[in-house]
């Protein structure tokens, strides 16, 4: 499990530290996939660096990039594809197939960026990441309505450091 990580200043002032943040929102959000050069965004990443987006903000623009829209939501069908954003974007396995229902309904109704943003907006994501934590695999602590199932299945999500989310299938 890596270990949670806060941009700790402006992202202007400490730019190492801001490079780090970078790599792992990259990490997180691409499910540790290697991204080659033209899929990086290099625009996003200046906005960040500058301030003009937080943490989540960098997270969602990154989501609802065309990237992952091609990696992730053109590959798969709906159902793995939100179990895939729960990964992503909240750090957990789906609490149930109810919960997976809404979501493709949100986004079959709404759109891909909608379904999105239902995660890096809510209430789960600020109570456990803010605007300015880098969100993580939080399979292995206790979570406020969690069982011993969604634990295995948040860590069956889990592909280790060398894996990446591709080779789920």
């Amino acid at each position: 499990m890596s270990q949670p990580l806060t941009l700790a200043t402006q992202a202007n002032i400490d730019l190492e530290h801001s490079h780090e943040v970078i790599k792992r929102i990259y990490r997180q959000v691409f499910g540790n996939r290697h991204l080659m050069e033209l899929d990086i965004n290099k625009s996003l990443e200046a906005l960040f660096i500058n301030g003009d987006l937080t943490v989540q903000g960098f997270v969602t623009a990154l989501a609802q990039s065309e990237t992952y829209k091609k990696l992730f939501f053109e590959t798969n069908n709906p159902y793995k594809f939100v179990e895939l954003n729960f990964k992503h974007l909240l750090g957990r396995a789906p609490h149930g197939q109810a919960e997976i229902q809404k979501h493709v309904k949100l986004m079959r109704d709404e759109g891909f960026e909608s379904e999105i943003a239902s995660y890096t907006y809510s209430e789960e994501y600020l109570t456990s990441f803010g605007i300015d934590q880098v969100p993580y695999n939080r399979g292995s602590s206790t979570m406020r309505g969690g069982s011993t199932i969604n634990y295995t299945r948040t860590n069956a999500f889990e592909v280790g450091y060398a894996g990446y989310d591709g080779a789920m299938k």
